[in-house]
C-alpha cells in the first residue's frame, strides 16, 4: 500500500524596487516601491483620459486624486490582510502620480444614457452603450498623450442593463468585455471604474439575492493604482531569479467561442516571463475529438503556436528562453504533444514542461475548522499532483475566503522538471496578477490571463488586428 505524504511549500517571495523582497504585494510595494522605480523606463506620471457623465467623471477624478493622499486601513484583527494605502506622488514609495487634464475628459450628457435605458432588451442596451462609449473613446484617443483611458459609466445605466429582459435565444453580451474588444485597436489600455469604487453607491441586489460585499477603501485604492501603473507600462514586481534559474517562457493556451458562432473556432496563447510581461498570440482553430469530446489543436497548429510564442518572447525580451512551460486547462493529445515538442526542438530549447491544470476533485483535510494552508502540495503519482493555491495564509493569520477552497490539479503530459519544482513555480505565478493585490487569489497568471483574453477576443473578428500587450485585456 502506497503512503501519500503532503508537504508544505514556502510562500514565494516577490522582488520589488532596489532588490527588496517580500511575500506580500502591498507590503513589498509600501517598503520598496515598484520593481522599476529606479529605471528611466518607468512611468513618471500616469496621464488619465476619462469618459462618463459630468457627475461620474468629476467624482471619479476626485476620488483618484484623493487616493494620492493615502487611504486608512479598515479596523481588523488581521492588519496584514487589510493594510492602509500609502498614497502616491513625489516623496512616496509609489512616486508616480496620476495626471489629469480637462482636455482629456469627454462628458456625455445623462439624456443620452436615458435613451439607452429605455431600450427593450439587455443586449440592445449593451450594444448601444458600447457604441456610445467606443465613439467617445475613439475621439478621446485623437488627443494623444494618454496612458490609460478610464470609463466611468453611470449607476442608472448599469442597473438598467442588469435588470433588463434578455431574450432566451440571444447570447449574453458583457459590457466590459465587449467595450474592451471594440477599442482594442486604439493602443491605449482601458480601465472601467464603477460608481461603487469611488463611493457613489452600489447596485441594489435582485430579489432573493444578497447584497454584494464591497472591498474596503484601502484595498480598492491599492488595486486601482497598481492596475493603472501596469497599464501605463510600469513593472510593479516580479518573481525573483537566481543565477542558476533557466530563462523561462511561460505560455498559457486557451480556446474560445466567437460571439457569432456556436462552434469553438479560435485558440490563443499568452506569453509571459517572470516579470509578468504578457504578449498575446492568436492560433489556429481547435477540433473537438469524437472520442472524449475535448478540444485539441492539430500537430501543425500546436507547433506553430509554440513557435510563435518563442519568437515573440525573443523579440520582446531580446533573449532566447532556455525553457518553455505550457499551461492548458484541457488535456493534451498525441498530436499536440508532437507539435509542441517539435517547436521546442527546432528552436534548440532543451527543457519543456507541458502541464494540464484544472480544479481537483481530491480534497485534503486539516485539523480544526480551517482548510489546509496555501502551499499544501501532494504528489499522487509520477505525473499527477495537487496544490492548494488558496487556503490558510500565515501572513494574513487567517483563511481569507468564504467557501471551502479546491486544490489545483497538476497533470504532467510531458515534463522535464520535478513535480515539486513545478508546484513552487505555479504558486509564484499565482501572485503575478496586477489586477488584484491580494496575493492568494488562486489561479496562476497563465490561466487567469487565458480566461481574460478569451472573454474579450470572442467579440473580435478573426481578421481584425489585435493588441499584443496583456495590459489591454486585464
Amino acid at each position: 500500500m502506497t503512503t501519500l505524504s503532503a508537504m508544505q511549500l514556502h510562500e514565494p517571495e516577490l522582488e520589488f524596487g532596489d532588490g527588496g523582497v517580500h511575500v506580500d504585494v502591498r507590503r513589498g510595494l509600501a517598503l520598496h516601491g515598484p520593481l522599476d522605480c529606479a529605471l528611466d523606463s518607468r512611468p513618471t506620471s500616469i496621464r488619465i483620459g476619462m469618459v462618463g457623465t459630468p457627475e461620474t467623471t468629476e467624482k471619479c477624478q476626485q476620488w483618484l486624486a484623493g487616493c494620492g493622499e493615502g487611504v486608512a486601513a479598515k479596523r481588523s484583527n488581521q492588519p496584514n490582510l487589510f493594510p492602509s494605502f500609502p498614497g502616491f506622488g513625489a516623496g512616496r514609495q509609489l512616486s508616480t502620480p496620476l495626471s489629469f487634464d480637462a482636455r482629456l475628459v469627454r462628458s456625455v450628457q445623462p439624456r443620452r444614457f436615458a435613451s439607452i435605458e429605455k431600450l427593450d432588451t439587455q443586449n440592445r442596451m449593451v450594444s448601444t452603450a458600447v457604441d456610445l462609449f467606443a465613439a467617445e473613446l475613439q475621439e478621446l484617443a485623437t488627443k494623444g498623450g494618454i496612458d490609460v483611458m478610464v470609463v466611468a459609466p453611470p449607476m442608472s445605466m448599469l442597473e438598467a442593463v442588469r435588470n433588463a429582459h434578455q431574450h432566451p435565444s440571444e447570447t449574453f453580451l458583457d459590457f466590459h468585455d465587449m467595450l474592451k474588444a471594440r477599442v482594442i485597436g486604439l493602443n491605449t489600455p482601458l480601465q472601467l471604474i464603477l460608481p461603487a469604487t469611488y463611493g457613489a453607491g452600489s447596485m441594489k441586489p435582485k430579489r432573493g439575492q444578497k447584497t454584494r460585499k464591497l472591498q474596503d477603501p484601502a484595498t480598492i485604492a491599492w488595486n486601482i493604482y497598481v492596475a493603472l501603473y501596469y497599464k501605463a507600462g510600469g513593472l510593479p514586481w516580479r518573481l525573483p531569479r537566481i543565477s542558476s534559474d533557466l530563462t523561462t517562457c511561460f505560455v498559457g493556451v486557451s480556446f474560445f467561442h466567437d460571439i457569432d458562432q456556436e462552434t469553438v473556432s479560435s485558440s490563443v496563447a499568452q506569453v509571459f516571463n517572470e516579470r509578468g510581461d504578457g504578449m498575446i498570440i492568436r492560433g489556429g482553430s481547435p477540433i473537438r475529438s469524437k472520442d472524449d469530446r475535448q478540444l485539441y489543436l492539430s500537430s501543425q497548429d500546436a507547433q506553430e503556436l509554440v513557435t510563435q510564442s518563442i519568437k515573440v518572447f525573443r523579440d520582446e525580451h531580446k533573449t532566447s528562453p532556455a525553457r518553455v512551460v505550457v499551461h492548458k486547462t484541457s488535456p493534451y493529445n498525441d498530436a499536440e504533444l508532437e507539435g509542441m515538442e517539435a517547436a521546442v526542438e527546432a528552436a534548440g530549447i532543451e527543457v519543456l514542461d507541458l502541464l494540464h491544470l484544472r480544479s481537483s476533485d481530491t480534497r485534503l483535510f486539516s485539523p480544526g475548522d480551517y482548510p489546509p494552508p496555501r502551499g499544501t502540495f501532494l504528489e499522487l503519482d509520477d505525473a499527477h499532483s495537487i496544490l492548494y493555491t488558496r487556503g490558510v495564509v500565515p501572513y494574513f493569520d487567517t483563511y481569507p475566503g468564504m467557501y471551502v477552497p479546491r486544490a489545483l490539479e497538476i497533470r504532467r503530459a510531458s515534463a522535464d522538471s520535478p513535480q515539486a519544482d513545478i508546484a513552487r513555480e505555479i504558486l509564484g505565478l499565482s501572485k503575478m496578477n496586477a489586477n488584484d493585490t491580494q496575493f492568494d487569489r488562486g489561479l496562476p497568471m497563465t490561466i487567469r490571463a487565458a480566461r481574460n483574453v478569451s472573454d474579450i477576443l470572442r467579440y473580435v473578428h478573426p481578421s481584425q488586428t489585435i493588441a499584443r500587450g496583456y495590459a489591454h485585456y486585464m
